[in-house]
């Protein structure tokens, strides 16, 4: 896509529902005839226009970025706990990279135009078309997974990403004249949770495993097809 969207005739209905112009320079702008409710603010119409140029390359990296996870899924997948050690590590942090960061980019961009992902029914074939299947490829991926599952692989990323882990700990932050903080959001789930409770959902899923280069290979054994559904349409959508 030439951006999050190559502004299609149907992405600029969205947008000009809200105020915005695409003007005969190919930058965005505010409609002054629009009197609508719920405009586009100047930092969208700003962010529309500066973003466009980084678009092309971003999307051929996050379309990297699935196929190293679908490769990582294969190899767990036929090579089991014999996998090398490295494919086990980096299997956490490109999961976390599909469910939070990707699908966050969506979820962001969706809500700016103000379309809602599980009703908005767009034209086929169109660049809004590709962007919402890609995302419902994506949640796919994420409902093959329980919240405790959830949580377990939210930490894992934290473990593979950083030598020491803190993010799970109670800590003392110096906002507000101090203040002892002992609850987390977690982005793939959507809430926070206390640490308690963030110690009982990975107390959980390690009782349920023998050890937790099983809980890779399980994990990414229950996401195979849906990966694999995902890297097609990503094709497609990291080419727009």
């Amino acid at each position: 896509m030439k951006g999050m969207m190559s502004y299609d005739d149907e992405m600029l209905g969205i947008l000009a529902a809200h105020g915005v112009v695409l003007g005969a320079d190919g930058r965005f702008a505010r409609s002054p005839e629009y009197a609508g409710p719920d405009p586009v603010t100047d930092e969208q119409i700003r962010y529309l226009n500066e973003s466009a140029g980084q678009s092309n390359t971003n999307a051929r990296l996050k379309g990297q970025w699935v196929d190293n996870l679908w490769e990582v899924v294969q190899t767990l997948d036929r090579d089991g706990e014999a996998a090398p050690w490295p494919f086990m590590a980096i299997f956490w942090i490109r999961l976390h990279g599909v469910l939070v960061d990707l699908r966050s980019e969506f979820v962001d961009f969706f809500r700016m135009v103000g379309i809602d992902p599980a009703t908005y029914r767009p034209s086929g074939g169109s660049d809004l078309h590709v962007a919402l299947t890609t995302f419902g490829h994506i949640e796919v991926v994420r409902q093959r997974l329980t919240d405790d599952e959830l949580i377990y692989a939210d930490y894992r990323r934290h473990t593979e990403g950083h030598p020491t882990q803190r993010s799970y700990d109670v800590h003392w932050s110096r906002g507000n004249g101090g203040q002892v903080v002992d609850r987390r959001r977690v982005p793939a789930v959507g809430r926070e949770f206390t640490v308690g409770e963030l110690d009982a959902a990975i107390r959980r899923v390690l009782l349920a495993h023998p050890n937790e280069g099983e809980i890779a290979v399980s994990f990414a054994k229950r996401i195979r097809l849906a990966a694999a559904a995902l890297v097609d349409v990503m094709r497609i959508y990291s080419s727009r």
